[in-house]
């Protein structure tokens, strides 16, 4: 529910699971998504995408086991977001998006301890974008995508 109105959503979610080989995994997932206000007295706010929603995301990872090492493997992932209204009279756009990330997990024991040493590194070549374009009580704001992330993580379970 919106301040006036509604908002109503129609889309398509696909999603791919699954083993490509016996050391490379991929899960992807693409939505379309129509959404719109209905009901509103303001005219303006009508007959285009919602504000802070894209038409077309896309998000997608691999996984690949390294042969020869074994605990070793290599993440890439990536996603994708189409162009988003910034305001909800519809006159404001953010660019679209692609952002890609990188990473490495290595599972050992550590004596009888299982141990794993992660390393991610999310938004890898730094792309500055609009991560959220949204409305609070009657101001517009934006919010800026992380920059480039890097973090080290080791685990044990015990």
């Amino acid at each position: 529910l919106v301040e006036e109105g509604e908002q109503r959503s129609l889309g398509l979610e696909l999603e791919l699971n699954g083993a490509l080989t016996g050391d490379l995994a991929l899960t992807s997932s693409l939505a379309w998504i129509k959404a719109r206000l209905e009901n509103v007295e303001t005219v303006e706010y009508g007959n285009y995408q919602a504000q802070n929603v894209p038409e077309v995301r896309f998000a997608t990872h691999l996984r690949y086991n390294v042969p020869g090492i074994e605990g070793f493997t290599v993440l890439t992932g990536g996603q994708y977001s189409s162009s988003k209204y910034a305001n909800k009279e519809g006159t404001a756009k953010v660019a679209g998006y692609s952002v890609v990330d990188l990473g490495a997990a290595y599972q050992f024991k550590l004596n009888t301890t299982d141990a794993l040493l992660r390393l991610n590194i999310n938004n890898l070549f730094n792309k500055k974008y609009w991560r959220d374009a949204g409305e609070f009580l009657g101001d517009d704001y934006l919010f800026l995508g992380s920059p480039r992330t890097a973090t080290l993580s080791f685990n044990l379970n015990f």
